[in-house]
């Protein structure tokens, strides 16, 4: 399940989940203003696809600004 990508201050972020059995893991892929796109994750496993969504855009919004980046269990693993 793809998540809406978001630009965040030139940045394309879209997060990407998958479900298993017993979770929602979620990758991020993200694009840099001169183009450059790179694959992040897993970034962990999650109760919900909108809480691995949600902690997705959160990890690339803190990647962009270069602040500390979020731990999942601040996420409600």
């Amino acid at each position: 399940m793809d998540g809406t990508p978001i630009e965040y201050k030139g940045w394309g972020l879209t997060p990407i989940v998958s479900r298993t059995p017993e979770a929602f893991n979620v990758l991020l892929l993200v694009e840099k203003p001169n183009g450059i796109r790179r694959a992040m994750g897993p970034l962990g496993k999650f109760q919900s696809a909108a809480i691995a969504v949600s902690f997705a855009i959160e990890y690339g919004k803190a990647l962009v600004d270069g602040r500390p980046l979020p731990n999942q269990q601040a996420a409600g693993r």
